[in-house]
């Protein structure tokens, strides 16, 4: 490949791409190919024009895309010592800009301030596009702010060049986003004219030159820095990355990037009508000639792999087998789907290779974010216990209350166990307890108190920057900031609240109450991007050089040996930007903004600036999902440039994903099949639990695939974090109150019993405070019920004998010694002479039981008690007579009509019955579990009600499967002996 440098007025043969720069006099401009000679061509272009010009490196300043470029640029000048002189001064645009702030005291315009404050002011509007319903108004006003302001900054920026005024008609049509263009033209831009400023006053101290490196043409600052420049006589080459004169070329011209309308193939002709004509004026795809495939072919591979999974793996074996041949090798993974490559980056961190994680993810996601979301969830009086007990467990904040790892673990097992749901009950169950128990939970709610009142004596309309202030207090006193002075995520959340302060003039003077502020810290962090603090290019440690995962766009003008497209698809390769605003291309074309063929064309040119700076470049394409957009269209360009026999020719419906989003071309929807998710059947022979519970079985019965999820993966909610004291918390306060009665009733006279529930009930109900009272208020019925219900049961001359009852048995094991244990606790074991039954509580509607009970096969719970107490157990002839064990539900109503209801409902098995059928489940375990253990898949079944409120229901993509899937795996798992 031709490392020289290409140019108008150098003598080259190469032509330049781009002749002209809008609004900027004739410049100095050369083209330079981006292969691995990039830097060294650029470092001695620059040094060439230097001796021309007579002035000296230290008088030059040079301008680079990105801050790791300063590293590659330094290298390629050293390189030419002592003939390249001094080493000039290395920036970029925005360290050019925060350089002049710094100058001039001042602070850089606060992009979410100036967006809040236009949100408060559209708070007026009623309308509000359907683009921007967001699930909180606030939240949809927020973006439509940003898009609005977006759009004044390029409005602002081309204004400069533009010859003619933006005329006010521009974008009438509606869904061109006239609307848009309404709001950004009431305003005038916030940033943009403190930006040329600093520009025009840099240009202006500069005594030597400018030289500038571009991997694309020029945007709207880097124009005004170049007009600036001229203006203050300032020399200026700017050297851009080209295509080269000959597989550049081929490869640009192959990606419809480059040429005319009449090298346009005729099938574009005969279909391209319309807004896709219009949008493929320019567009003209060819093949490739026999050299340029031989080229493309050496350089791009195609990757294998059906699944998320098998891709993710192919990609680390390309990346070994890379760095095994060539241990110093530069590989690169651009992130196209973020699903392949956190798989990637998993795959990668089990194997302990090093990564470098460039392309960022959002802020919002990390612990430091977490933590100021837990701070801002205990801000508000009347806070949950949930909420003060997720804030203790945050960074700095227990050590700094004085307490360690195991008192905080203490502290939530004790106040899970007490269900204490509110501050206030909880400090009152606090003062009651014995030490050390008391001082550990005082010295926690003190100091979250004392470091909450910070925030809750602000109260009101105030200014952004009190708020700021007070909550900067706030993690100062709970211990969080000096916590996140050693986190990269925290500095950024510190440097974000400090850039809130007064310093900003909209923060002293927008005035908003605690919610607003609130909600709009969080909308802010949502927005923010968090990448790792950068380092210096080409540094590796004991483990070998590091893998880069970035974006497209940052992978330019850097040189690699391996790069990998990892989940291209018809968004993201190549990914079309859209328009500031989401204006149409009638508006854009009016104001002087590109139009989506141009920010297409864009697109293709940075795809193909990506393959010339690679020796190779590795490209999977993204796995099928329910959501796939359809393959990427340039890949598929770049197949049939290639003269592939399965590769039709390109028409307007295979272009249709590059023209609009949500366009699905015909090759996608082909792919339809394919986008469905496979249907979940994992196996785990070796970590099948050995102990089952009723509850656990049941999942297994149910549906495999939650008892995987639940059972062998052990996941689940956490039933502890309830936003309130919800009717299964009224089941278990039935329990707990059921169990002390019928220990503390033994000798009181009957007539007592009332009193003493009532005791018992308000002492364990004292705890939950308000939360309980729609079911206190139902208490003195439910209470009657049962001793009605009680009464009549001891006149049969059953006597309770146990609550809570913990009981185990072994079921099955086999020559190795590996046993499967059936563990369950019965609520409650009542006895008559030598009979016992097992009663379990209920609440609620007793119908569902009833039905239940009508399939034998179903009630697995009150089987799995009878297996307990031996139901299944062989009676020979001397114990015909053995007394029988039983087991039913009891229902206790909640309404008092004993005319009409009864007080409650006892479900109860035959004793026959029961024994039979026990048996056949006890066998049945026994099959379950040899069959797991040899490997037996654990299929999801995918029917309902099971599904209507399961919590792996998203894990095994149940939504994401036609019906009949589900069918086929109930009948593959009836069919399975």
């Amino acid at each position: 490949m031709n490392s020289r440098l290409e140019g108008a007025g150098t003598g080259s043969h190469a032509q330049p791409l781009e002749r002209s720069i809008e609004g900027v006099a004739r410049v100095n401009l050369r083209y330079l190919t981006p292969n691995s000679h990039f830097w060294q061509g650029a470092a001695q272009g620059v040094a060439a024009w230097l001796r021309e010009i007579s002035i000296s490196g230290a008088d030059l300043s040079v301008l680079l895309p990105q801050a790791i470029h300063q590293t590659l640029f330094r290298q390629a000048w050293q390189r030419q010592a002592p003939a390249a002189g001094v080493l000039p001064r290395l920036l970029t645009l925005p360290q050019l800009l925060a350089l002049e702030a710094i100058q001039k005291a001042r602070w850089p315009r606060h992009v979410e301030l100036d967006a809040l404050e236009l949100a408060l002011r559209l708070q007026g509007d009623a309308y509000l596009p359907q683009a921007y319903r967001a699930p909180t108004q606030f939240a949809g006003r927020l973006a439509l702010a940003r898009d609005v302001l977006r759009l004044r900054e390029h409005l602002a920026q081309e204004a400069e060049g533009r010859q003619a005024p933006v005329s006010g008609e521009a974008g009438r049509d509606t869904e061109d986003g006239a609307w848009m263009l309404r709001l950004a033209q009431q305003g005038g831009s916030a940033a943009w004219p403190d930006e040329a400023d600093a520009i025009q006053s840099w240009c202006a101290a500069q005594r030597g030159a400018l030289a500038l490196v571009l991997a694309e043409p020029p945007d709207a600052r880097q124009r005004c820095l170049l007009r600036a420049a001229q203006r203050h006589g300032l020399p200026v080459l700017l050297l851009q990355a080209g295509f080269g004169c000959a597989f550049g070329l081929a490869l640009a011209r192959a990606s419809a990037c480059a040429g005319t309308v009449d090298d346009m193939p005729q099938a574009l002709h005969r279909r391209g009508e319309g807004r896709a004509a219009g949008d493929w004026a320019d567009a003209t795809p060819q093949r490739f000639s026999a050299r340029a495939a031989r080229l493309f072919a050496a350089r791009v591979q195609w990757g294998a792999g059906g699944t998320l999974e098998a891709q993710a793996q192919a990609i680390v074996a390309r990346v070994l087998a890379r760095r095994a041949n060539q241990p110093g090798a530069r590989i690169a993974i651009i992130a196209l789907d973020r699903r392949l490559t956190r798989r990637v980056n998993a795959l990668f961190n089990r194997l302990g290779l090093p990564v470098r994680d460039e392309a960022g993810w959002r802020l919002s996601t990390t612990r430091a974010a977490a933590g100021l979301q837990a701070v801002l969830d205990t801000w508000p009086e009347g806070a949950g216990s949930d909420a003060v007990l997720d804030l203790l467990k945050q960074a700095g904040v227990g050590a700094a209350a004085g307490l360690g790892a195991a008192d905080l673990a203490a502290l939530e097992a004790e106040v899970r166990a007490a269900r204490l749901l509110d501050v206030p009950a909880w400090r009152a169950w606090a003062r009651q307890q014995p030490e050390p128990v008391s001082r550990r939970h005082v010295l926690a709610l003190d100091h979250v108190q004392r470091a909450l009142h910070a925030v809750r004596h602000v109260t009101g309309r105030q200014s952004v920057s009190s708020w700021s202030q007070a909550l900067r207090e706030t993690l100062d006193l709970l211990g969080m900031r000096r916590a996140w002075q050693g986190d990269a995520a925290g500095r950024q959340l510190l440097a974000l609240l400090a850039s809130q302060g007064d310093v900003q003039p909209l923060a002293r003077t927008l005035r908003i109450d605690m919610k607003t502020y609130a909600d709009w810290l969080r909308q802010a962090i949502e927005a923010a991007v968090f990448r790792p603090e950068p380092v210096d290019e080409a540094v590796g440690d004991d483990r070998g050089m590091p893998v880069h995962v970035l974006a497209l766009r940052d992978a330019l003008l850097r040189p690699w040996d391996l790069c990998v497209l990892a989940g291209a698809d018809a968004e993201n390769f190549p990914a079309v930007a859209d328009a500031p605003g989401r204006l149409g291309d009638q508006a854009c074309a009016q104001l002087g903004l590109p139009v989506r063929s141009a920010r297409r064309r864009q697109a293709l040119r940075a795809a193909v600036l990506l393959v010339l700076g690679s020796r190779s470049l590795a490209v999977f394409e993204a796995p099928p999902r329910p959501d796939h957009p359809g393959p990427s269209p340039l890949l598929q360009l770049w197949r049939w440039a290639l003269g592939e026999p399965a590769a039709q020719a390109p028409d307007a419906e295979d272009w249709r994903p590059l023209l609009g989003p949500g366009q699905a071309s015909g090759s996608a929807r082909a792919h339809g099949g394919e986008s469905l998710a496979p249907r979940a059947t994992p196996s785990a022979p070796d970590d099948i639990p050995a102990r089952w519970s009723p509850s656990a079985y049941a999942d297994l019965r149910a549906c495999p695939y939650r008892f995987f999820a639940r059972r062998v993966l052990r996941l689940g909610e956490d039933e502890d974090l309830l936003p309130d004291y919800s009717k299964r918390d009224f089941g278990n306060t039935l329990h707990r109150i059921l169990e002390r009665f019928h220990r503390e009733e033994p000798g009181r006279d009957p007539r007592d019993h009332g009193d003493l529930l009532d005791r018992i009930a308000a002492e364990d109900w004292e705890a939950a405070g308000a939360l309980a009272e729609p079911f206190a208020a139902v208490w003195p019925a439910v209470r009657d019920n049962y001793l009605d219900w009680l009464q009549g049961w001891r006149a049969l001359g059953w006597q309770t004998s146990g609550e809570e009852q913990a009981m185990a048995r072994v079921v099955e094991q086999d020559d190795a010694g590996a046993a499967l244990r059936l563990e369950g606790r019965i609520d409650r074991i009542d006895r008559r002479g030598r009979e016992r039954f097992a009663l379990d509580y209920k609440t609620g509607n007793p119908q569902a039981l009833k039905a239940r009970m009508q399939r034998p096969g179903e009630d697995t719970q009150l089987l799995c008690y009878a297996l307990l107490l031996g139901a299944d157990a062989p009676q020979e002839p001397r114990d015909a007579g053995a007394a029988p064990i039983g087991a039913g539900y009891l229902v206790v109503s909640e309404r008092r009509d004993p005319e009409h209801t009864d007080p409650a409902t006892a479900l109860m098995w035959a004793p026959e019955a029961l024994r039979e059928q026990s048996m056949l489940l006890a066998e049945q375990m026994r099959r379950d579990w040899r069959a797991l253990r040899a490997g037996h898949a654990m299929p999801a079944l995918g029917e309902p009600p099971v599904c209507d409120h399961c919590e792996a229901r998203g894990l095994c993509r149940r939504d994401h499967r036609p019906a009949a899937d589900a069918a086929a795996s109930a009948q593959e798992l009836s069919a399975t002996p």
